[in-house]
Parts: C-alpha cells; sequence; structure tokens
C-alpha cells in the first residue's frame, strides 16, 4: 500500500456501516486514504457498501487466527477492530474524545495474552495454508552439480529458497543418493505446483 493508505479491517463488523464510515472520516481528515475491509461468513452484508467483504473461517475453526494474519499481510492491513468493545477504545481515541494531543496511545482490544512461540507457529501455518511458503523434499544422485540445478529450476520460476537442508546418510536413500530438504516462500498454491512441475519436467525426483 501507498505510505499514505491505512488499511481498516473490521471482524464480524457486518452491520457497523456507520463505524465504518466514521473511520473513513477520521482517516481522511488525518490525510489519510482509507481502505476498509470486513471479515465475514458471506458477502452479502451491509458493510459491503463501504468496502471490501473478506469471506473467512468460521470463528470456532482452529485455523481462523492464522487465516486472520494472512489478510492482514496480503492486503498490508495497519488497523483491525474486532468487535464492539475493542473498536470503542479505538473510536473514542480517533475521535479526539481522549486529551491523547502529544502522546503515544495504545488502545486495548482484547485482553488475551499470546505466546511469541505459539504466534510463531500461527504465522508459519498460516504461510503453509495460503501456500505463502511451502517445504520440498527432493532425493538426488549425490554428485556436484545436483543442488545447484534446483536452486537454478526454483528461482527460475521465482521462488526463493530460505532453508536447506542436505541428508549424505538416510535408512531410505540410495547409497550413492542423498535427501534435500528445501523450505521456500511462495506467492500461492498455484505457484508450488509450478515449481513443482518445473523440478519435474527438469528430472528432479520430488518425494
Amino acid at each position: 500500500m501507498a505510505d499514505n493508505t491505512i488499511g481498516i479491517l473490521f471482524l464480524g463488523g457486518a452491520k457497523r456501516v456507520s463505524m465504518a464510515r466514521h473511520f473513513k472520516a477520521a482517516a481522511l481528515a488525518r490525510g489519510l486514504r482509507p481502505r476498509i475491509y470486513s471479515y465475514e461468513m458471506t458477502a452479502d452484508v451491509p458493510i459491503a457498501i463501504e468496502g471490501e467483504v473478506i469471506i473467512g473461517k468460521r470463528w470456532r475453526d482452529e485455523d481462523v487466527v492464522a487465516d486472520i494474519i494472512g489478510v492482514c499481510r496480503d492486503r498490508g492491513i495497519s488497523v483491525v477492530i474486532p468487535f464492539v468493545d475493542g473498536a470503542v477504545a479505538v473510536a473514542a481515541a480517533m475521535f479526539d474524545k481522549l486529551d491523547l494531543a502529544g502522546k503515544k496511545t495504545v488502545c486495548l482490544l482484547s485482553g488475551g495474552n499470546i505466546d511469541v512461540t505459539i504466534l510463531s507457529r500461527v504465522i508459519a501455518r498460516g504461510l503453509l495454508m495460503s501456500g505463502r511458503s511451502c517445504q520440498l523434499l527432493i532425493e538426488l544422485v549425490d554428485k556436484p552439480g545436483q543442488l545447484l540445478t534446483v536452486s537454478r529450476v526454483i528461482a527460475e520460476q521465482g521462488g526463493n529458497v530460505t532453508a536447506v537442508h542436505h541428508e549424505h546418510t538416510n535408512e531410505g536413500s540410495d547409497v550413492n543418493g542423498c535427501y534435500l530438504r528445501l523450505s521456500l516462500e511462495t506467492r500461492n498454491a498455484e505457484h508450488i505446483q509450478q515449481i513443482k512441475q518445473a523440478l519435474t519436467d527438469a528430472g528432479i525426483k520430488i518425494i
């Protein structure tokens, strides 16, 4: 997003049309270009007239947090408005209901805590689910140039290798073979398939 664009995501904001309009007005008054999003179960909701409706997971789904994190990352969202209680604090700050001029202020939107290790796992899982990352296990002949060939094919397809583990000894590998475990940054599920197909076409065996 441009520097003066602010992405605002409502979680279950289906009927909060007036609130979305107030947030837009507050952002514009501060020289910002607001983009409103709402995370919903269906597209047929009133707030659709004010912004983009994102069809998400059910709130009870195990992966809903990872999905929301992915939505924020992909759309450059910097403000997340949960349910009404949390939104009240943000609205009060944005509409100058409190004396906050010149102060650094944080609005508490939730009383819950999340361990940083768990958060890291949630983010990693979200990346895998959305196709933004993947892991490949490749069987190679253990000779010079094999890693270069794999890297070249992946680079040509626009993939980015973030981790490499080269196994020379494995009970399942040939005596002259090895396994290559790769972690990649990718665009989406289609991109992952594109990379796999290119590797296969180059004679590289994916396990």
